[in-house]
């Protein structure tokens, strides 16, 4: 429990850097900021999946699903740019994508501490 706690403290404090500069740079943090919230809601689901089966033999499963919610979240995310037809969709899609990328990053980490404690 403790990891799953240090790693959505450690990705909510990453998700806000990446709201801060990529949102920043380009003047839009409105545009950034929900995606980001979707790509860190997701990489907690992920994550909670992969340490609930971290050690067992199904360890592949928790792992496969995990990408297989992350496809989902950035797809999900595309149809509901496209459907409401908001603006700079390539800003909003590639901050999801970005954030989903740069989140599961941070994952190793607290799977090897996990399994040293």
């Amino acid at each position: 429990m403790r990891s799953f706690l240090r790693y959505a403290g450690v990705s909510l404090g990453v998700a806000g850097l990446l709201v801060l500069l990529v949102g920043g740079s380009s003047g839009r943090t409105d545009a950034v900021w929900p995606m980001v919230a979707l790509a860190y809601g997701t990489q907690l689901a992920a994550y909670g999946m992969l340490i609930a089966v971290y050690g067992r033999t199904r360890f592949f499963l928790g792992w496969g699903g995990g990408i297989l919610l992350r496809f989902a979240a950035l797809g999900a995310g595309a149809v509901w740019v496209v459907r409401a037809e908001l603006d700079r969709p390539a800003l909003r899609l590639l901050s999801l994508a970005g954030a989903l990328f740069v989140l599961a990053l941070l994952e190793p980490l607290f799977i090897r501490r996990r399994s040293q404690a």
